[in-house]
């Protein structure tokens, strides 16, 4: 699995990540998300849009880190099923998995 990590580096600073991780690209710091009117933002703050950006991509990775070892396909698609469900999007949802169009 490859997660992105984007992070507020700036010029000239050596990005400390663990041993475990390689950094492969270097970015310049971004000041948009693509179809996000910053004007609607309280304080007109970029940075809100990606904290909850961030919290979504956290979601996962928590999902993740409390199994014990590889998610059966199943129930990874009940929990996604689930976090759906908040926004009233379950069962409207596709997966394609080998070929499979698998539905949540």
């Amino acid at each position: 699995m490859r997660f992105s990590v984007l992070d507020d580096v700036k010029k000239g600073d050596d990005m400390k990540l663990p041993s475990y991780c390689v950094s492969t690209e270097k970015i310049d710091p971004i000041t948009d998300i693509g179809g996000i009117d910053k004007t609607l933002i309280r304080n007109e703050e970029i940075e809100e849009a990606w904290r909850l950006v961030g919290k979504q991509s956290e979601w996962v990775i928590d999902l993740v880190r409390v199994h014990k070892g590889e998610i059966p396909i199943d129930q990874f698609l009940q929990f996604m099923h689930f976090f759906m469900n908040i926004m009233s999007l379950g069962h409207r949802s596709k997966l394609t998995n080998g070929g499979r169009v698998l539905s949540f």
